[in-house]
């Protein structure tokens, strides 16, 4: 058994699934992103898996009754971490929240009167215990927002990265509080891209596959750097209940791998992992308490099955389908909003199209060069005209679509994450302008735009190859992350630490994955 002598009998680790976890010590009872209710996220669209639902009301009692001090963490607003159903079912007055202070007011806002209090953690922050301390990491691109939490007792530390990425940081955080005993954080998908693509079967394998193997490669190689005691894979994959996106769960190389597929490649990693326990765990098994587990491996044909009686146990409504000129009406609406909150407008020469159901889909065009909104409609036969960034709802998204831009119910974010939707775009590829436009919020989009002009650095760094030095822009032009903490895969290229996108040095320094990308890499003479 792989017991820490240094963590007290008394002090307890549990699983609660997806990325929530619960610390027992002498004094706290600490709850990470519990997501625990039965209704989903994202409109019920994603739901917890393994099911984790029976341990609701077995937290909801251990605080009840508990005389220790409550803490819940929250690591960012996404539904599939911020359970506010479950939260609001707990004793208010007992709770102490600990949220991120976030550049976006989300949860000033939600939780200002909050009876417990609550504190409101800045990065790199501490938040002393009886017996050690939690240490806050944030990661904050307005666009996308999260946080990671480390809990200290004295020479012992629990690493929640959760889905936040850090993985530039963690030798730092390693040198300043000590060795990592567990790390935990996802390995899945969390993300609408290539899912909801309009591309044939062989091309959304293709970018799959490189998506997937890109974000493993990544994991393997910070815990080769760290050598953590144990990792405990964590925050995914959902299952997917909702009959119009059942088959998303069976797709051959999905974004949203299990364990067990992780696993098989941690095994077949080129570098060094001894150091490290790969521990699987259900939802409410004990850390430490058990041998480390290795995932069990599934069939389409028996997780079909478990999967289909999760879903007759919890899937019990369709949602329904929203009238076209009520839409039409909030949609314009919302959408002139962002469009005057947007001053980097000029930079698209695009047309952002919002469009219904159908062949023939008629919508609501975003006219970014003209500054205007408008209707009109999009022959989906017909090959799409350069410039052009189409989502076409499918299903019953036109009713989460106007959950969004009448009661707010959504952030543009949550819909997308909703998968109830069809993207084409020509050119095809990524555009950090828009996809800011599209994902924030009216109120989030001049920081936003104040963020993505500041990203626009000249820094430079040198990186030395075998054969060669190169100088590269310091900041990957996707989220800005620091190449100087990047490596070289095995194809040669320059990988960046946070969402493994790839440089290829002996061609200008042009991005693989999004070739309109680049560092502008030029060999130097050393």
């Amino acid at each position: 058994m792989d017991m820490p002598k240094v963590l007290p009998a008394k002090q307890k680790i549990t699983y609660l699934g997806h990325a929530g976890f619960m610390i027992e010590t002498d004094h706290e009872l600490i709850l990470m992103d519990p997501w625990l209710s039965d209704t989903g996220a994202y409109a019920m669209a994603w739901f917890q898996y393994p099911c984790n639902h029976h341990l609701a009301d077995v937290v909801r009692h251990k605080v009840e009754e508990t005389d220790k001090v409550v803490i819940v963490y929250i690591s960012h607003e996404h539904q599939d971490h911020f359970d506010e159903t479950f939260l609001c079912s707990l004793p208010e007055s007992k709770v102490m929240l600990m949220l991120p202070n976030f550049t976006r007011d989300f949860f000033y806002k939600k939780f200002i009167s909050w009876e417990g209090g609550q504190y409101f953690f800045e990065d790199n922050g501490r938040f002393g215990l009886r017996d050690g301390y939690l240490e806050f990491y944030i990661y904050d691109s307005i666009r996308e927002a999260d946080s990671a939490v480390l809990f200290h007792h004295p020479n012992f530390n629990f690493l929640n990265m959760n889905d936040c990425h850090i993985y530039d940081r963690v030798t730092d955080i390693k040198e300043r509080n000590g060795n990592i005993d567990v790390l935990t954080g996802h390995f899945s998908g969390a993300s609408w891209f290539p899912t909801c693509y309009d591309y044939d079967n062989k091309i959304r394998i293709q970018k799959s596959k490189r998506n997937k193997y890109a974000r493993f490669s990544t994991l393997c190689k910070l815990i080769a750097n760290i050598k953590p005691r144990r990792y405990v894979p964590s925050a995914g994959p959902a299952c997917f209940l909702d009959p119009n996106l059942f088959h998303l769960n069976f797709e051959d190389e999905s974004i949203f791998p299990h364990a067990s597929e992780f696993y098989d490649f941690w095994l077949k990693w080129k570098g060094d992992l001894s150091a490290t326990k790969f521990d699987y765990r259900n939802p409410g098994d004990k850390l430490f308490y058990t041998s480390p587990k290795t995932p069990p491996t599934k069939d389409n044909r028996t997780l079909k099955k478990e999967l289909t009686e999760y879903q007759d146990r919890v899937f019990q409504t369709r949602l329904p389908n929203a009238d076209w000129k009520n839409i039409k009406i909030a949609l314009t609406m919302n959408l002139q909003e962002k469009l005057d909150n947007f001053p980097l407008a000029s930079r698209l020469p695009k047309l952002l199209f919002l469009t219904e159901p159908g062949i023939l889909s008629c919508g609501v065009i975003v006219d970014f060069v003209n500054g205007e909104i408008r209707e009109d409609c999009v022959d989906w036969t017909l090959p799409l005209p350069e410039n052009c960034y189409v989502i076409m709802a499918r299903h019953s998204s036109w009713n989460t679509l106007l959950n969004i831009t009448w009661d707010g119910r959504l952030t543009w974010y949550e819909w997308l994450l909703s998968f109830r939707l069809t993207i084409k775009r020509n050119p095809d590829e990524f555009d950090p302008l828009l996809d800011g436009f599209l994902v924030n919020e009216a109120e989030d989009l001049r920081a936003f735009c104040e963020h993505y002009k500041e990203r626009q650095t000249d820094e430079t760094i040198l990186i030395h190859t075998d054969t060669k030095t190169y100088r590269v822009s310091r900041r990957c032009p996707h989220e800005s992350g620091d190449l100087s903490n990047g490596w070289m895969n095995d194809q040669g290229h320059l990988v960046c630490p946070k969402h493994s996108w790839s440089f290829d040095l002996e061609n200008g320094g042009r991005c693989v994955e999004h070739p309109s990308f680049s560092i502008n890499a030029e060999v130097q003479d050393v």
